[in-house]
């Protein structure tokens, strides 16, 4: 899921001839500052291959005021065994949500704000089933939250952040961590260097969402670029070393044991940074064992999570 960017200096720096009418000045920034208090390290993104072809950079080129809305779809599959019973396999209806960014300001080296929030929710199914309804509840919160992020114009975040209402309830921490993550990962980003089709770069960074502390590593491949857009392959890792975990009641502790995921898929974007459309699946496996007192289970967790997003 990631959407808008950038930004374009061209009209402010000209190199045509002189115009006898005088243009109605600009007050365009030389950069965009970010607060320390929302300010997010810079990814550093290491080219594997430049690609065959005659290379050329790749940057994300918005402009004030652009908007987009952009519809994403999850479908979502767990499989559960505890201690040495059967996987016990469930899936959750589909639910999609549209997301509405804007551009609000690009300064003049590039970088750009993008002010986000969800204007629509929907989950599949008959209403009246209890597990629609558990869903819709779980989910109704985030038409509530709304935020920001400044990018630069290779799609690097540079600070973000959330706005979180004060009366959102406890239960909807996990949720909110999860659009936190998203809001990091808005656009991928670029690498320094020229490239043509085939070139591959990645990241890796340490993470960390609802008390779990992981490695990601994520791929990127040009598939094919032109005057508009281009596409990339996608793959994602995350692996997490045995660490405690946060205790879901008193008097219990959890412990994971291990953790893999593995994910891969498409994702078209236009230069000016609007989505073209993503398809992603991401599949999880998680070993923990539970413990109160001197009774312990282990519990291994399969996920698989699809992800289609679309622009409206």
């Amino acid at each position: 899921m990631r959407h808008v960017l950038l930004a374009l200096l061209a009209l402010g720096c000209g190199g045509g001839s002189a115009s006898v009418t005088t243009a109605t000045p600009v007050d365009i920034p030389p950069t965009l500052t970010v607060a320390p208090e929302h300010a997010i390290e810079l990814q550093e993104v290491v080219l594997d291959a430049p690609g065959e072809g005659a290379p050329a950079t790749l940057r994300f080129r918005p402009v004030v005021g652009q908007r987009q809305t952009v519809r994403m779809g999850m479908q979502i599959e767990v499989a559960i065994a505890i201690g040495d019973a059967p996987h016990q396999a469930s899936r959750a209806p589909l639910i999609s949500f549209d997301t509405e960014t804007r551009v609000t300001e690009v300064a003049a080296d590039g970088t750009f704000r993008v002010e986000s929030r969800v204007v629509a929710l929907n989950v599949d199914g008959d209403p009246n089933d209890p597990t629609v309804r558990t869903y819709q509840e779980q989910m109704a919160p985030l038409m509530r939250l709304e935020g920001w992020t400044v990018l630069d114009p290779r799609g690097r975040v540079l600070g973000l952040e959330l706005t979180v209402p004060d009366d959102l309830p406890p239960q909807m921490a996990q949720t909110v961590e999860g659009v936190r993550d998203a809001m990091r990962q808005l656009l991928p980003p670029l690498p320094e260097e020229p490239v043509a089709a085939g070139a591959r770069w990645h990241w890796e960074a340490p993470m960390s969402s609802n008390g779990l502390s992981f490695v990601q590593q994520t791929s990127y491949e040009l598939r094919e670029r032109d005057a508009e857009a281009f596409s990339l392959a996608v793959q994602l890792q995350q692996t997490a070393e045995p660490q405690p975990l946060p205790s879901p009641a008193p008097g219990v502790t959890t412990e994971l044991l291990a953790m893999r995921s593995e994910g891969r898929g498409v994702t078209r974007l236009h230069h000016d940074g609007r989505a073209g459309g993503a398809e992603l699946e991401l599949r999880t496996a998680i070993r923990a064992r539970t413990s109160q007192g001197e009774n312990a289970v282990e519990m291994e967790t399969l996920l698989r999570v699809v992800t289609i997003t679309a622009p409206q």
